[in-house]
């Protein structure tokens, strides 16, 4: 299955919530319009209209969002594998200078940090440094 198929497989689930939203609001306006008087569906809407901005407001995000998410993924998972093959190229004696530096601890903390707050699997930092 190659990127473009599984990425549009996965479009699906997002499209039926954002299209369920927005049928259960109309259904909620014609309900309430054909059901009530109209003072009484104007203050229904005005009740649904509290949840309706933030909801409307997250699937805009979400929608909006996605792409970049998924594309800063990708390029995580390139960058990290790239550093992962440069690592397993050092000679021992310059993977122990660059733990000494100390910045490659911090480095694999942010690599863990922004995949913590992105959602995705952190790369395991150990399988990077077994292979010599």
């Amino acid at each position: 299955m190659n990127e473009r198929h599984r990425v549009a497989a996965s479009d699906w689930p997002s499209a039926a919530v954002a299209i369920s939203a927005i049928l259960f609001l109309a259904a909620v306006a014609v309900i309430s319009i054909k059901s009530y008087t109209v003072e009484d569906a104007l203050r229904i809407w005005a009740a649904v209209s509290a949840v309706l901005g933030p909801v409307a407001g997250a699937l805009v995000t979400y929608f909006f969002t996605r792409n970049a998410v998924q594309q800063i993924n990708r390029e995580r998972q390139i960058a990290y594998g790239a550093f992962a093959e440069a690592w397993c190229v050092l000679k021992p004696s310059q993977k122990t200078n660059i733990r000494d530096l100390g910045w490659l601890r911090e480095s694999l903390y942010a690599v863990k940090l922004l995949s913590a707050v992105s959602g995705a699997a952190a790369p395991d930092s150990r399988r990077v440094a077994v292979r010599r």
